[in-house]
């Protein structure tokens, strides 16, 4: 059996793994922005790239004007949903979005800082959630084309519905320091039920059982389970030898029908022969 410290050391690695993940889950929500960034969301327009540098039909939302008259495009596709022109997502699950970013300005070389994103009611442009901001801090050349992963779950609280989701890049202009935000992606999604097989619902169950299982180990090793447990299988694997004992009759009764005649003859000659020595034995005495 393990000393007490090394299992205390297990179960301390597994309440901070299940703090760690908890910790993952909550990074996805954060407070409401400031009014500023939603007037922002609300105005700005979205760039994206033609749909002739999309081969195979990839999952763009068709939704999204174009603006190739711009210094650069941006369209952001979910290579995880099913359907190309309007994405799936589920709540409480991890979603992956891959951003493109194309620099058409011969001159000028941007710098994408921040990625973002929210999720807002359907014509209200109210946020309900905001996404975490990852920090990418991406050099565009001119005639460069970037990609950048941005994952995020919408928040399991939510009622599966429609909803509009919005992508933000946060970037800045080489030429003038001029800081601007573009959408890559911003229209109406659908948000399904929660999978079932969610990796983090499968870690969070497997580091409970795993916490379950360490303190009933415990508890078992301070009562001396153990010990009992292995004094009983070594009595399983040395069972004592069957001793049979026979135990007589109370009486001497017994029927004549189950004896042979020769065994009742037999008796009778030698309890006859006692009956005679011993008779003699009381003549001599008397």
């Amino acid at each position: 059996m393990p000393p007490p410290s090394r299992s205390l050391a297990l179960l301390a690695f597994l309440l901070i793994l299940s703090l760690f993940n908890i910790g993952a889950y909550a990074k996805d929500v954060v407070p409401p922005v400031k009014d500023d960034f939603k007037n922002a969301a609300k105005n700005v327009k979205s760039e994206s790239a033609t749909t002739e540098n999309n081969p195979g039909g990839v999952n763009f939302n068709e939704n999204i004007p174009m603006e190739t008259e711009r210094a650069y495009a941006s369209r952001a596709i979910f290579p995880d949903s099913s359907s190309p022109q309007f994405p799936t997502l589920n709540v409480g699950t991890k979603t992956t979005s891959l951003i493109a970013y194309h620099n058409y300005d011969p001159t000028n070389t941007f710098h994408i800082l921040l990625v973002s994103g929210n999720i807002m009611l359907p014509e209200k442009h109210t946020v309900i959630q905001n996404f975490s901001v990852v920090r990418h801090a991406r050099v565009v050349r001119p005639g460069e084309t970037v990609t950048l992963e941005y994952r995020f779950t919408p928040n399991s609280r939510l009622e599966p519905g429609l909803y509009d989701v919005f992508l933000h890049l946060h970037c800045v202009n080489t030429t003038d320091n001029r800081t601007f935000l573009v959408t890559p992606f911003g229209g109406e999604v659908k948000i399904g039920e929660a999978l079932a097989t969610d990796p983090r619902t499968i870690l969070t169950y497997f580091t409970l059982i795993a916490i379950l299982l360490v303190m009933v180990y415990g508890i078992g090793a301070r009562l001396g389970v153990k010990k009992l447990i292995s004094q009983w299988k070594r009595q399983k694997g040395h069972p004592r030898a069957n001793v049979q004992m026979e135990m007589g009759t109370a009486d001497n009764h017994y029927d004549p029908e189950y004896i042979s005649p020769e065994h009742l003859r037999y008796r009778d000659a030698i309890l006859k022969r006692h009956s005679v020595s011993s008779n003699d034995r009381k003549k001599k005495q008397g």
